[in-house]
């Protein structure tokens, strides 16, 4: 083959990945916990389309989740963990690569992960872990940039697959993985995304919605507000929300299988776990069943633990970031953080005075901005509430700073107290002049730091555009 061609395009990868290993390398070799202990097993399980107040530990009363809460109790979790985007693939690239989708390039679902950005999975590769990923949907395959590092990952050929597809993947990898070299491991379970479809279904309070509504779809959805003039009943709403729920139990149950498999492989003492969500689903304010135009707490308030050895047990209620959870784990695992890395160990160190996450809107395509308001044409309202107008390529930044919450939308500022509005009715805007002054010049300093880098969106072609439309996301 042509050397020339061959640096070009492989030169870049080839590159990070000596670098890489030579500093792995460099820091076991120096440090005290690399001679006296085998490297820790490491488990990320992210699950898709997770809001924070769905999870029993976070004073869900809808759902039920035993296991997470479990796992929480028993290490240590944070209240206020925050999506910089809400989207699969640009909030997954921020927990693989501790940068903001700005600094990584992917701002939506049609992008993919440049070859030279640094990962987590290749980070821990270098550092002598077998490496494999289990997904659930095509969204996260290989084509998309997710597989960068891993020596293998399966996700499916379908645009989703449920968690017990995918756990059963999971279980039968542990059982044949040596447990003698360590492991790092990435879980992603897609259950409470669209369409709501737990399995065994899910009774509700309205036996004529519940049997009109067995499972929910982006079709039925349609249909339903076209039957009724542009507006989904409000019964529907809420059977929605009861079959979303179902999924959120569901996936619990899924990672309840996920600890006993570790358990049964006989190194969970020795295994570093995280668990958290790429961000949450709107059902509220003008948002219902979507979470990528909604910048609501129901679209960025995630679940965030961390749970094995050398993870102090107890809640946090410092604001965190996605762009945190890498160095964490990987400071857990006793491996140095990359100097590409731009967050911080949440679990060592001092907390910075009133940490700030900051985040923003997707920028579409042009061809996906037409799509979803032909949708938005034909779904006017929710239960009588107007459906709130898409922002095309006008771009929505925000911060969270303690217990205020600050959004732009070009000069248009929004301010509010979620610790006494959670449901964010109240703009404080006027009434709080330093707050929002303070918040507004840390954003501009966010966007001046982190200038939005240019990665091409992929052309939407047949096959993405029938992908992104199963998932609802056209």
């Amino acid at each position: 083959s042509d050397p020339l061609r061959f640096w070009a395009n492989e030169g870049l990868g080839v590159i990070k990945f000596l670098v890489t290993c030579v500093a792995v390398v460099l820091f076991t070799a120096c440090s005290p916990s690399a001679t006296s202990r085998r490297l820790p097993d490491v488990v990320l399980v992210t699950v898709d389309t997770l809001r924070a107040d769905r999870v029993g530990i976070y004073g869900s009363t809808t759902s039920q989740t035993p296991h997470f809460d479990d796992l929480a109790l028993g290490g240590a979790w944070f209240r206020h963990a925050v999506a910089p985007l809400p989207e699969t693939r640009p909030s997954h690239f921020t927990l693989f690569t501790s940068l903001y989708p700005r600094d990584h390039g992917v701002v939506s679902n049609t992008q993919t992960l440049g070859a030279e950005v640094l990962t987590l999975s290749e980070v821990y590769a270098a550092a002598g872990y077998d490496t494999a990923a289990f997904v659930g949907t095509i969204l996260l395959d290989r084509g998309s940039g997710a597989g960068q590092g891993f020596d293998q990952l399966s996700a499916g050929e379908a645009p989703q697959r449920p968690s017990a597809e995918v756990v059963a993947e999971v279980e039968n990898f542990l059982a044949a993985s040596p447990p003698d070299r360590p492991l790092f491991l990435w879980i992603h379970l897609f259950d409470p995304h669209m369409p709501y479809e737990p399995p065994g279904g899910r009774p509700g309070r309205d036996v004529q919605w519940t049997e009109l509504l067995p499972t929910f779809t982006w079709p039925r959805l349609l249909e339903l507000a076209a039957e009724h003039s542009g507006d989904l009943p409000a019964g529907a709403v809420e059977r929605g929300r009861e079959l979303y729920a179902g999924e959120v139990e569901s996936v619990d149950a899924s990672i309840g299988r996920v600890r006993a498999a570790l358990e049964a492989r006989g190194r969970w003492d020795d295994t570093l776990l995280a668990v958290t969500a790429d961000h949450g689903e709107c059902f509220e304010r003008g948002v219902y069943f979507e979470h990528s135009h909604c910048l609501g707490e129901g679209a960025l308030a995630v679940p965030l633990l961390f749970t094995g050895p050398g993870v102090p047990q107890g809640e946090h209620r410092e604001v965190s970031e996605h762009r945190d959870v890498a160095p964490t784990l990987l400071h857990l695992s006793g491996l140095s953080v990359p100097e590409d890395f731009e967050g911080r160990d949440l679990l060592s160190g001092p907390v910075p005075d009133d940490p700030i996450a900051f985040f923003q809107h997707p920028v579409y395509p042009q061809e996906q901005i037409e799509n979803r308001e032909d949708v938005l044409r034909r779904f006017r309202s929710a239960g009588g509430d107007p459906t709130r107008e898409l922002l095309g390529d006008r771009l929505r930044v925000g911060a969270r700073q303690g217990q205020w919450k600050y959004l732009r939308t070009g000069d248009e500022e929004v301010l509010y107290d979620l610790a006494q509005d959670p449901t964010e009715e109240q703009n404080l805007a006027s009434a709080y002049p330093d707050v929002l002054k303070h918040l507004r010049r840390a954003t501009r300093e966010w966007l001046r730091d982190h200038p939005m880098q240019h990665v091409e969106p992929e052309a939407i072609n047949p096959e993405l555009h029938e992908q992104l439309e199963a998932l609802g996301y056209l």
